[in-house]
């Protein structure tokens, strides 16, 4: 039977953070089938929950080998629009400097992740089923974000215009057509409490990202996640080894 091993840790209650870790993105075709089938089988469970749920796709990440020829081969069908990624804990988005270009390329010299001043999001628009169906071929690419949300996107988009906007200083990032947050474990650590993380994430309630810097898929929630996690491996018909990285409980190999 597939195995997936995954990683969780507390956040501000009652939010919890799941980290899948993987070798590489775009993750190698061998390790992508269990996978998808648990981030298709969560899609389940979370729409019958009542939740919506919105795809992004990071577009500092599409590469030839991720996602490119899948956004070619969609373009016509995807109704994307462009938007803004904010880190809610780093400096908001800004052009080029040369202390930019300089961390830039120490970071490609290191094979670490590129530090860029600003971070596009394309959000696909199409309606369900088609926007899932996308949504799965972008999945283990490393350029997909979805949110999962009760309120329907124009009250996420305006919470999030609210609360990132003023930090924004440059004009030019001031006429973005959204801004949504991009997130990795570091900026899950920063929140202080549960004010700061659901202010940041905007009404949100299961975010998922594809985090380079992680080099992991990344599931906060703040519905109960080992429950989540464990039904999702169910639907999938996988095995789940859920380590929990502060001390809580352990689930192994349901």
């Amino acid at each position: 039977m597939p195995h997936i091993k995954a990683h969780m840790r507390s956040l501000p209650d009652p939010w919890a953070l799941l980290s899948i870790s993987v070798q590489e993105f775009p993750v190698p075709d061998e390790d992508r089938p269990p996978l998808i089938a648990f981030l298709r089988g969560l899609h389940q469970i979370l729409v019958g929950q009542s939740l919506a749920s919105d795809v992004f796709m990071q577009v500092w990440k599409v590469r030839p080998e991720a996602g490119s020829e899948i956004l070619e081969e969609h373009m016509g069908e995807m109704a994307l629009t462009r938007g803004i990624g904010i880190w809610p804990d780093r400096e908001p988005p800004s052009g080029w400097t040369t202390e930019a270009l300089s961390d830039a390329s120490a970071g490609l010299f290191n094979g670490e992740e590129m530090s860029l001043p600003s971070h596009r999001l394309l959000r696909l628009g199409c309606a369900e089923p088609q926007r899932q169906d996308i949504a799965e071929l972008l999945y283990c690419q490393g350029v997909s974000i979805q949110m999962y949300a009760t309120a329907p996107f124009e009250e996420l988009e305006q919470q999030a215009r609210e609360t990132y906007l003023p930090t924004i200083k440059e004009k030019r990032f001031k006429r973005a057509r959204f801004y949504m947050p991009v997130m990795d474990s570091a900026s899950f650590a920063a929140a202080q409490n549960k004010t700061e993380l659901e202010r940041w994430l905007c009404g949100v309630q299961v975010y998922i990202r594809e985090s380079g810097e992680d080099k992991a898929v990344l599931i906060a929630s703040a519905l109960p996640l080992g429950d989540l996690a464990e039904r999702a491996a169910a639907v999938a018909g996988i095995k789940l080894t859920l380590e929990s990285l502060d001390g809580k409980a352990t689930r192994n190999d349901r």
